[in-house]
């Protein structure tokens, strides 16, 4: 997806998102202008968000699923 927003701004959005579904974040980081977030629920849920600067905003990849067989 693209957004005119910053790479953080969508990242904040959906980490809150996610902690508000149950999700403990795992990991953080923030590369070249870009932000990573991910996590896990304790009943295997599974969330990433990667939000990359582009020419005028911030393209970003969502992943949601379920560690669960």
């Amino acid at each position: 997806m693209t957004t005119s927003d910053d790479p953080d701004t969508v990242a904040a959005f959906y980490k809150a998102q996610a902690e508000a579904a149950g999700i403990e974040i795992q990991m953080e980081m923030t590369t070249n202008g870009g932000k990573m977030v991910g996590g896990e629920s304790s009943e295997g849920l599974t969330f990433s968000i990667i939000a990359s600067p582009t020419a005028g905003g911030t393209s970003a990849q969502l992943a949601v699923g379920s560690s669960v067989d």
